[in-house]
């Protein structure tokens, strides 16, 4: 990690970072200190724990921009917030995971639905309001997660734990996974490898960013994705009420008025 980030062992602080510097970099260091924006539906706060993730984030906030998704006024993203080692994330065992008791410690900024959290390494997954992406998955990567924030499903073969509940459900239940249970699927719509009961189908014949997360969005995916925000199956999941769930009761408070939003 570079000198004027102020340390380059896993025990950096936000404290030794140069604020002249992260001023120049259009870098946040506090949960705090970023502000949300009244131009978009969703609100998403951008926080890394080491030097790529910075780069990396900006060049997802900036390929995003060129192209809003699924249309522009969706996502607004903030100034990249650098948050050290202080959630302790590892993704050593496969699945990026992080330690979010630590969040009861820290303030946040009101007006934000979700969380990117980009680490060293890891798979990427979303969990309550949070993606947990790394720095080296690519800008397709990040989309697909970001559809799940709208509560799309995996079109490839679900956790065995995960087909227990869900495909024993009936109908509709992603906007993009219809389970044929004693009911029809809809009209065009395909059967999926999603669920092993061999009920599960899904919009379209051909893969999809879902299935894959290296293709692209497709228009007729993009229109799901937009329906799903006007029209919602089921009500997102902010981050704040996974931490509730956690237990956690942090301090959220109003973002300080020399912050300015970023997109």
């Amino acid at each position: 990690m570079p000198s004027k980030l102020g340390c380059c062992s896993n025990k950096c602080r936000q404290l030794q970072i140069d604020p002249a510097y992260a001023q120049q970099q259009q870098l946040a260091l506090s949960t705090s200190s970023v502000q949300a924006s009244s131009q978009c539906q969703f609100n998403v706060l951008m926080m890394t724990d080491h030097y790529k993730g910075i780069d990396t984030l900006k060049q997802y906030k900036q390929q995003y921009s060129k192209a809003p998704e699924p249309a522009k006024g969706s996502f607004c993203f903030t100034e990249v917030v650098y948050v050290a080692d202080k959630f302790s994330c590892d993704g050593n065992d496969g699945a990026l995971e992080c330690n979010w008791q630590n969040a009861a410690e820290y303030s946040w900024t009101e007006g934000f639905d979700f969380i990117v959290m980009m680490s060293k390494q890891g798979a990427a997954n979303v969990l309550g309001g949070i993606m947990h992406i790394n720095s080296s998955q690519s800008y397709a990567v990040f989309l697909h997660e970001l559809m799940h924030f709208n509560g799309f499903e995996d079109e490839y073969v679900l956790a065995e734990q995960k087909q227990q509940w869900l495909c024993n459900q009936q109908g509709l239940v992603a906007p993009n996974l219809f389970i044929a249970n004693e009911v029809s699927p809809p009209k065009g719509w395909q059967k999926s490898i999603a669920c092993s009961n061999k009920k599960a189908y899904k919009p379209s014949p051909n893969w999809s960013i879902m299935q894959y997360q290296t293709m692209s969005l497709s228009e007729q995916y993009r229109e799901l994705w937009q329906k799903q925000i006007n029209q919602p199956l089921t009500k997102p999941i902010r981050f704040s009420e996974y931490f509730a769930f956690l237990g956690l009761k942090p301090v959220f408070t109003t973002a300080s008025k020399e912050h300015k939003f970023s997109d």
